[in-house]
């Protein structure tokens, strides 16, 4: 199953382009079964750090080394990878259907 990490937006203060907030998710799509976790972080820092990247350089992978090193990818992985294997064994017991005949 093949995660996918994804930035959704950035906050920053147009003043500086120091970046405050990042919005990021992983998603997982197996088939007809998705699962997906959105969460913000939270940042600081100054344009005078070093190894401060203008906001017009930064590429979703610079920002995506900043989500890693706070969230924990193992366990977010696991639980969109548990949510899909409940999905599938619920699908697979489920024998039930909609629809019409025509």
């Amino acid at each position: 199953m093949a995660h996918n990490w994804k930035v959704y937006g950035l906050t920053r203060t147009t003043s500086t382009g120091v970046v405050s907030k990042v919005t990021y998710g992983c998603e997982l799509d197996e088939g007809i079964h998705s699962a997906r976790q959105v969460a913000d972080l939270e940042i600081s820092g100054s344009s005078e750090d070093e190894g401060f990247i203008a906001f017009d350089s930064l590429t979703e992978e610079n920002i995506l080394v900043w989500v890693f090193a706070a969230a924990d990818k193992a366990a977010i992985e696991a639980s969109l990878t548990a949510e899909i294997v409940e999905f599938k064994a619920l699908a697979a017991g489920n024998d039930e259907a909609q629809g019409l005949p025509w």
